[in-house]
């Protein structure tokens, strides 16, 4: 009786078989071939290796988990927090912004236009917004 499974030995002398039985041509075109492959596979697996987790995990959790939106009411109440606390928190918000303009001499905005005009990165990270 055969055995249903070929041993690792028996395996590598049929692999060797089936490239001594190959044509010459297919022989060389295979050698030729076989570098630029492995090179392709290095590099490629030198990039996955690379890939931060937490990109793969983020687009996978994103269907997972709820996303929210919220207008300007909602967002300083968003903790269920009182109307009075909630203004309160606006009205810091509004008094941090000023003060901010204030140091910076509101160019900022000024500054933001000119660089969102010529820096590539700054025109993808405001259109894609997670």
């Amino acid at each position: 009786p055969t055995p249903l499974k070929m041993s690792t030995t028996e395996q590598n002398t049929s692999l060797g078989k089936t490239f001594l039985n190959m044509s010459t041509w297919k022989q060389a075109i295979l050698i030729a071939v076989a570098p630029f492959a492995l090179i392709w596979v290095y590099k490629r697996a030198l990039t996955l290796r690379c890939i931060d987790p937490t990109n793969i995990g983020a687009r996978y959790a994103s269907g997972i988990l709820k996303s929210y939106s919220f207008d300007d009411t909602e967002f300083f109440s968003s903790d269920g927090a009182p109307a009075e606390i909630a203004a309160i928190r606006k009205a810091g918000f509004e008094k941090l912004g000023e003060r901010f303009k204030m140091k910076t001499g509101g160019q900022m905005e000024r500054i933001e236009a000119e660089l969102a005009d010529g820096l590539s990165d700054i025109q993808f990270t405001d259109t894609n917004r997670v």
